[in-house]
């Protein structure tokens, strides 16, 4: 069964190049341009991890991160961000998320982590 992520994030350059990324590896991989579209991928079938940007247009994915973890609790959740500040980075990892990573971002670090956050989803459940 292949994996299912989720890349919420505004700009629609970066999910398409997660999204060409993650599918050449092999991931389902559904999408949200903001809050908003995330909230209506909630009642469908739960991911094995989410992409969540920090900076949307409708919220703030450190305030958004308890929710996604209350409605999804067993996927991991690696936040993106243009924005990085040790602050936010203590913020998302307080909040539930698996790790924190910048824009622009390395592809093989970025799959790297994204293995390691599936795997702890694993070993957890």
């Amino acid at each position: 069964m292949k994996q299912r992520l989720i890349i919420v994030d505004d700009e629609s350059a970066i999910r398409m190049l997660l999204r060409t990324l993650l599918e050449k590896e092999g991931f389902e991989v559904l999408e949200a341009s903001d809050a908003a579209g995330l909230r209506e991928l909630f009642p469908g079938p739960v991911p094995d991890l989410v992409m969540l940007d920090l900076k949307l247009p409708d919220a703030d994915g450190i305030e958004l991160l308890p929710v996604v973890k209350k409605n999804w609790p067993n996927a991991e959740v690696i936040v993106l961000t243009g924005h990085a500040t040790i602050d936010a980075a203590v913020a998302a990892t307080k909040a539930g998320a698996y790790d924190f990573q910048k824009k622009p971002f390395d592809p093989k670090a970025l799959l790297l982590c994204i293995e390691r956050a599936i795997e702890h989803k694993v070993l957890t459940e």
